[in-house]
């Protein structure tokens, strides 16, 4: 995890540019703003993009599974606006380089995609939406999670859901091939034809 500069930091060396410190005099309103400053920090990690949500009329709420602090929400402030520079790297399968302020919750102030995951790892960004818990980082299935050959199989026994000692929950068939991630259950393959949502299945076998 990398600390930036603050931002407290920068605004006092911008003032020094711009403002001779001799003829300068402070209002309370600017040391109100350095004091909002100050109670913020900013944060950059790595970060793969589960969820996105509307939240007001432009904003977005997005769920990340990130590298140092495992599943958070944060707040992306005007990300559905056409001119936004960040929505096309907030889409939900993006692996990305991510910079957050929090100040109470997490709100995004930087961006950049370095790749889109593969359509079939959808499954796997459903379940770690639904079940992974908020600020719970685990290096291990971080470290899976961003293999170009990322094993649904390895991330199931990651999460204790290993299908070495499964059957299915529906007839108690002790070789079930898929793991729904919206009901954490396994099922063999004719129990599986009974499901409407076969997208977000994952293949155990």
């Amino acid at each position: 995890m990398l600390f930036l500069q603050h931002p407290a930091q920068r605004f006092v060396l911008q003032l020094r540019k711009q403002i001779s410190i001799k003829k300068f005099r402070f209002t309370w309103r600017d040391f109100l703003f350095i004091g909002t400053i100050k109670t913020m920090k900013e944060y950059s990690t790595e970060a793969i993009v589960l969820q996105r949500e509307h939240m007001g009329e432009s904003d977005s709420r997005v769920i990340f599974y990130t590298r140092d602090f495992g599943r958070i929400s944060a707040k992306a402030k005007s990300a559905r606006k056409i001119t936004s520079k960040l929505s096309a790297h907030l889409e939900p399968l993006s692996h990305i380089h991510l910079r957050l302020v929090k100040k109470g919750g997490y709100q995004i102030t930087d961006a950049v995609r370095i790749r889109k995951l593969s359509l079939g790892v959808m499954p796997l960004i459903v379940l770690l939406a639904h079940i992974t818990s908020d600020e719970g980082d685990d290096r291990e299935l971080w470290s899976e999670m961003i293999r170009t050959d990322i094993s649904a199989k390895r991330v199931l026994s990651i999460l204790g859901f290993d299908a070495e000692y499964a059957s299915c929950a529906r007839c108690a068939s002790g070789s079930p091939g898929f793991f729904l991630p919206k009901e954490l259950i396994y099922v063999c393959r004719p129990c599986f034809s009974n499901f409407s949502d076969p997208i977000t299945a994952l293949l155990s076998a």
